[in-house]
């Protein structure tokens, strides 16, 4: 026969075969004298028998009531035990988490949350890996990061996710200095109509490449000129250095116009303009991951440490 004894009523049962007297247990418990004998009523119709005899002036523990006293002991003692032995792990386990994240978009600002996280956190094991667009959502999406640092370009279904927005950035062109347009302060989409364009690789940056074209075919049609570079910035400067056409990138990837001869020009388009987030499973309740957002938006609360953190802006 299977049993369902609450470990409460098993204290409260020793600590009544303790004293014999159903206030002075009750007061012990923390209970009402009432409470108490429903509780002891209630254990002895589940085990369809009497522990105690009980009158007017006295109560009495039976045989079996004598027995069950015996041995509750030692079972109330090893439930501490195993608790108390859960308690310990839980507290001294090791904050675990994986985080993947677009270097050029966010490697200094992980490293300054990072730097406080491990003062409150000392035990945290942090596992940082740098990654392109598609690699991370893949990886956020089965599992094996906690955590992404990526371009939030509509692409994340939002009864999955959660995001916390960290700054703002918007694409422009990079483009040769000789080009007739590269000494503008910001051009249109119209200023750039007779261009082809050099977008990031639809193999590694699908979204990238799908948020681009897209808004490149409502502004010029179907004939628009458009190609697409195997991965990264870098890469792209190097295709419109050679002439292929102008380079479509995101402002805080301007490191590249240190390359000799090239300059960077924003686009001033609403359109082309997103948010560089954290990102997480709405599903992930983990305590670790919970403490490295709570610093992050802790930290981006502070306007000189945004200002030491960010990429370079235009």
């Amino acid at each position: 026969m299977v049993h369902h004894m609450k470990i409460e009523v098993l204290e409260e049962f020793v600590c009544l075969a303790n004293t014999l007297n159903f206030g002075v247990a009750a007061k012990k418990c923390f209970i009402s004298q009432s409470t108490l004998s429903k509780h002891i009523g209630a254990l002895e119709r589940e085990l369809g028998c009497q522990v105690f005899e009980r009158n007017n002036r006295q109560v009495v523990l039976t045989p079996i009531g004598q027995a069950l006293k015996d041995n509750a002991s030692a079972v109330i003692e090893a439930y501490n035990k195993c608790i108390s032995v859960v308690d310990q792990m839980k507290n001294s386990s090791p904050v675990k988490l994986n985080v993947g994240y677009l270097y050029a978009a966010a490697h200094r600002l992980i490293m300054g949350v990072y730097g406080v996280f491990a003062e409150e956190n000392p035990t945290a094991e942090v596992r940082f890996v740098r990654g392109q667009g598609e690699i991370l959502r893949q990886n956020l999406q089965n599992g094996t990061f906690d955590l992404i640092f990526d371009m939030d370009l509509s692409g994340y279904d939002p009864a999955r996710f959660d995001k916390l927005a960290l700054y703002g950035d918007r694409y422009g062109v990079i483009l040769p200095k000789d080009h007739p347009l590269a000494q503008s302060a910001a051009l249109t989409l119209a200023d750039l109509a007779d261009e082809t364009f050099i977008l990031p690789s639809r193999k590694y940056f699908e979204s990238h490449y799908n948020y681009l074209s897209r808004i490149l075919t409502d502004e010029f049609g179907s004939d628009v000129k458009m190609q697409d570079v195997l991965s990264d910035p870098d890469e792209i400067a190097m295709y419109a250095r050679r002439g292929y056409g102008v380079g479509l990138v995101v402002s805080h990837a301007i490191h590249i116009t240190e390359m000799r001869g090239m300059a960077f020009v924003p686009i001033t388009d609403e359109r082309l303009e997103f948010d560089v987030c954290a990102i997480w499973r709405k599903s992930d309740k983990s305590d670790a991951l919970n403490r490295f957002i709570n610093t992050t938006k802790t930290m981006f609360s502070d306007e000189e440490f945004r200002n030491a953190v960010l990429p370079p802006l235009r």
